[in-house]
């Protein structure tokens, strides 16, 4: 997964495709723990055909946007779909509930969209 900072944060997603930004700390044993359960949804939703992009933010060396978004927790999962934030999910969550609310909001936005 792909590290993204406070100031790359905007363009990593404003892209058309869903993005779930991992808020969380080097020091939390929670956040180590769901690392590799959020590599193993992508890759299976990937896998799927679906587009979806989990990016990393750590919240000691860049806190602006966790502040912004009113992080108090972590991990802290924030879902945005074409720049959008969707949802926001605190703790640490299994591979099934996490791949269930993607495509909650990758079916939700498609058929919205106009």
């Amino acid at each position: 997964m792909r590290q993204i900072t406070d100031s790359t944060f905007a363009s990593e997603v404003a892209a058309g495709t869903l993005v779930v930004v991992d808020m969380y700390a080097d020091w939390c044993p929670p956040c180590r723990a769901l690392s590799p359960v959020l590599e193993a949804v992508v890759i299976g939703l990937q896998a799927q055909g679906k587009k979806v992009e989990v990016v990393k933010h750590n919240i000691d060396t860049d806190p602006l946007k966790p502040k912004e978004f009113s992080v108090r927790s972590i991990p802290t999962l924030l879902f945005f779909k074409d720049g959008i934030l969707h949802h926001t999910m605190v703790g640490a969550k299994s591979g099934d509930v996490i791949a269930n609310k993607i495509l909650e909001i990758d079916s939700a936005t498609a058929t919205t969209a106009v």
